[in-house]
Parts: C-alpha cells; structure tokens; sequence
C-alpha cells in the first residue's frame, strides 16, 4: 500500500496526477481483481500527487509514465480516471481547462467519449453529472448525500443549453448499500450512455422516467465501498428509475436510492418532467424511449 511517506514529492514534472479516491495502480487498463498482486498497487490515504512525465487515455484509464519514480519496479501504471484529476504545473485540472458554459463543457466531453448528443430543435438529452454542485465546481462526491447534478440539455440555434439543472444523486444512498437488495450489493448505475427509460408510474405512485425500454448496466457494490472501483457489472432490469426524493435533507439520501437517479426536490422533479415532456419524439409517441448519459465531473 502506497502512503503520503512513500510516495514522491511533487517535481517540476509537465503534469501531476492527484488521487482523490482510494484506488489501485494497476498494470493492465482492467478490473484489478483480475490483476496478481506484482501488478497492482492499492492506494488508500488520499489525497495524493505525483509527477507525471507523460499521459495516455485509454478505456476510461489514465496511462501514466512516472517523473523518475518506480512502484514495484514499475513506472508506468494505469490508474481509473474516476479516481484521480490530472493537473497542470500550475495545478490547474486539464480536463477543467476547458472554456465556455457548463453545457458546453458537457457536449465537448460528450464528443470525446463518444456519446451522441441530439442537436434538433426541442429535442432533450438528459444529463447526469456526478460530484458538482450547481454553480459547476466540484465536490468530494460524499455518500449519502445530494451533491450530484441531473438535467436536460437542448440546442438553440447550435448552442447547447440546459433548460433545467437539479441537484440530486446517481448513486445509491447508505441504507441500501449496507442493507443489500440484491446478495451482489447495490446497483450503482454504469458511467457512460444508456437508453431504456421511458414515462411510467414510479413504484405505482407517480408519473416518473421508468426503466422499461430496455436493460442497463450497473456496478454491484458488493464490498459496500461506495464505488465502482473494482465490482462487477451486471446487465438487466433493475428498475432504475428517474424520480424524485421527496424533498428529503440535501444531507441524507436515506431509502430513496437503491440505484435509481434521483432529484431531490419535487418540485424540482415536476419542472424535469415538463421539460422532458416537451420533447418533439415524445410529443410524437408517449412511449418514446430517452438515452440518459451519466458523467463523472472531474471528466468535465
């Protein structure tokens, strides 16, 4: 295990890799249980830095070249880009320096991973935004809280725009990560672009995006360490709904997340909903079936 002692002070290396979640260096841009252990490297104590050479993107890993430091007898590790920011010498995050809006932000790292976004008038793309609080800056993601961003972007005249941003969670809150649902652990939501909800009655209660379009693929937090570091995926139907937290405390999640993504206030939700019902496609067909893309802020 890695610790601030053993680690090597920052130098006048091009770019600093800083850890803000415990995570594991790994040889190989896949799950480190599939790894011996001669080719990870578990890092706990965060945050931390160290000086990188050189960097390479790949399969939502950073490759790093290490500024003349070797772990294990290595010096280039992949690392998951969940986990770490890249900086600059100023200390500036790389993927931060992006210009413009949110919204704009948003469709360039959409563009960069390969996620369609729909351009035409009326049309919504619903957007998640894990770890950012509304003004954009980021937070420490915290469990068991309301800290992450869910909305709907359009296009006028070419330029995106979200016609509504709401705090609430992706992620499932503590109840049900420690009391498990499912013997795997709870669903938390796969990042990325997924298309399978539709408008539907929540739980039979109210109107909400249910997830009856199609499968989706999740992380099952087996270990209960309120991460996707490492857990398996699974791929079926959930129920990972689209509702609203009944305007429980920003601080505590409680029962209303065992993987669904959540607005916290209804009134929130009602105003998502009409938006979301605006669209031209669904307009068209109630039973339309709207993609959802769920971003890691510090891709952003």
């Amino acid at each position: 295990m890695l610790t601030q002692e053993n680690r090597k002070k920052r130098t006048d290396a091009p770019y600093i890799l800083k850890v803000v979640k415990p995570t594991t260096l790994k040889q190989e841009a896949i799950q480190s249980s599939e790894l011996p252990e001669e080719k990870k490297a578990v890092i706990e104590e965060v945050p931390q830095e160290f000086p990188v050479l050189a960097y390479k993107y790949e399969n939502k890993h950073y490759k790093v070249s290490l500024d003349d430091q070797k772990i294990k007898d290595f010096n280039t590790w992949y690392v998951y880009d969940g986990h770490v920011e890249l900086l600059d010498q100023t200390g500036k995050s790389i993927k931060k320096a992006r210009s413009g809006s949110l919204a704009e932000k948003v469709v360039a790292c959409c563009s960069e991973r390969g996620y369609s976004l729909d351009r035409s008038p009326g049309k919504v793309n619903l957007i998640g935004i894990e770890g950012m609080n509304p003004d954009g800056t980021l937070n420490n993601d915290q469990p068991n809280a309301f800290n992450d961003l869910i909305g709907c972007l359009s296009f006028e005249n070419d330029q995106p725009k979200f016609k509504g941003l709401y705090i609430g969670t992706t992620e499932p809150g503590r109840y049900y990560t420690i009391n498990k649902l499912n013997a795997k652990g709870a669903a938390r939501l796969e990042l990325g672009q997924q298309r399978c909800w539709q408008t539907g009655l929540h739980k039979g209660k109210y109107e909400a995006l249910v997830q009856t379009g199609a499968s989706v693929k999740v992380r099952r937090d087996g270990n209960k360490d309120f991460s996707r570091e490492g857990d398996v995926q699974e791929k079926g139907n959930f129920g990972i709904n689209i509702h609203h937290g009944e305007d429980n405390p920003v601080n505590n999640i409680g029962k209303y997340s065992a993987g669904c993504q959540v607005i916290r206030s209804k009134s929130d939700f009602a105003e998502f909903m009409g938006i979301v019902k605006s669209d031209p496609r669904w307009q068209a067909d109630h039973r339309y079936v709207f993609k959802y893309t769920l971003l890691w802020s510090r891709w952003l």
